[in-house]
């Protein structure tokens, strides 16, 4: 998909924050500039954000899609919580959930059953404009 392809699309709202027990957040923070700088709109939630929060803004803002980061190894398993929640809840397919992070992969993102990971701001727009893009052309 070529930018000026990528920029005819319907851009999203999209949830980010860093995962609970984690305070760093330089590198949510960068993402939050460039999304917002390629239209999207962003809800930051900020760093230390456990589970429950982020289900209760994400059905609050009506958001497309949660973007996790786990800058610790010891944080991980924050990324598979949130999506344990929302399996518990039976709201798991209405958000798409890429995780992202020094600590985080790819394979985890297959182990936990997110939508996706990005290794790369940009590797992370192109994902999620595809993402949103089969959201919106399922409905």
């Amino acid at each position: 998909m070529s930018g000026s392809q990528l920029k005819k699309l319907k851009n999203g709202k999209i949830l980010i924050y860093t995962v609970e027990g984690d305070i760093h957040d330089v590198g949510k923070n960068i993402v939050n500039i460039v999304f917002q700088s390629n239209g999207f709109e962003i809800i930051d939630l900020g760093r230390n954000v456990n589970a429950h929060k982020v289900i209760d803004a994400a059905q609050a803002y009506d958001v497309d899609m949660i973007i996790s980061f786990a800058l610790m190894t010891t944080t991980l398993p924050r990324q598979r919580e949130l999506i344990d929640v929302l399996e518990e809840k039976g709201i798991r397919n209405k958000y798409n959930v890429i995780i992202g992070g020094a600590a985080a992969s790819y394979q985890w993102a297959a182990k936990i059953e997110a939508d996706g990971y990005a290794g790369s701001i940009s590797e992370g727009i192109v994902m999620t404009m595809n993402l949103i893009k089969e959201k919106v052309e399922a409905v």
